[in-house]
């Protein structure tokens, strides 16, 4: 099916997750609409609720226009499973054209007459929102939405779009990666103290396992995004690690290294 009366470019702009929401911004090209200055009016459907996002909307030449920014809400989450936290968006996008105004009826394979099609070629996260990637379900690759019965003049998607927006997998590598650097600089210090109890050389100091605490705690404002807020999964790995550590400065105190021999 290649005939269509329009299409349709998504771009999500920003992720905020703290309200819950998403914004986005559209591209509409309708055709048969060629004359300068028809208007259109815009309206997306989320979560069974429709907004009017913009009236009077004017097309250029060749009937395309830019819509304003939109907000759609998320669900899914939450951000306590940071960095695993996942996101669902769903929308539908109404194109209203003047009343007087008729695109002509499209015939084909498996269209029938009066039933306005749009196409969606697209939808991308913006290039600034690097911490998030974009998951499309299997509706997407299917570009062709068939709009509703009824008027002539208003072209819409029946079926939404749904989208999942979740933490890069490169992100996930680096915090896990980070993440491990404080437990084994612990195991690289416990290996040197077991050597040097063996040489008899000098051990290490528990002041080195504090640097290694000390870098647990700062962690925490590295990895974790101000926009997270709440107790997530990486507060309770750098816990156990804290404790870890913790405990094990309180061993090496309390059963400190025997001194090594006297030569004779």
């Amino acid at each position: 099916m290649d005939a269509y009366d329009g299409e349709a470019n998504v771009v999500i702009r920003g992720i905020d997750i703290q309200n819950g929401t998403a914004k986005a911004q559209a591209d509409i090209w309708l055709r048969g609409l060629d004359s300068y200055g028809d208007v259109v009016d815009f309206s997306v459907v989320s979560q069974g609720t429709s907004r009017l996002v913009a009236s009077g909307v004017p097309l250029d030449s060749a009937g395309r226009t830019t819509l304003p920014p939109f907000e759609v809400p998320l669900s899914g989450g939450p951000s306590s499973a940071y960095p695993h936290d996942r996101y669902h968006m769903s929308m539908r996008l109404d194109v209203a054209i003047p009343e007087g105004v008729q695109l002509p009826p499209l015939t084909g394979q498996g269209r029938l007459d009066r039933r306005l099609l749009l196409a969606v070629n697209y939808v991308w996260l913006d290039v600034a929102l690097t911490d998030w990637a974009l998951q499309a379900n299997s509706d997407l690759p299917h570009p062709y939405y068939e709009s509703r019965s009824g008027a002539n003049n208003t072209i819409s998607l029946i079926h939404p779009i749904h989208l999942i927006i979740a933490r890069p997998d490169k992100n996930l590598v680096f915090i896990y990666c980070i993440l491990s650097t404080p437990i084994l600089l612990v195991l690289a210090l416990v290996l040197a103290r077991s050597a040097n109890r063996e040489s008899g050389a000098v051990s290490t100091s528990p002041l080195e396992f504090a640097a290694a605490l000390i870098a647990v705690i700062t962690l925490r404002q590295v990895l974790v995004p101000p926009d997270v807020a709440g107790f997530t999964i990486l507060d309770k790995i750098l816990g156990i690690q804290a404790a870890a550590i913790t405990a094990i400065v309180i061993v090496m105190q309390t059963f400190p290294r025997p001194a090594a021999p006297k030569p004779d």
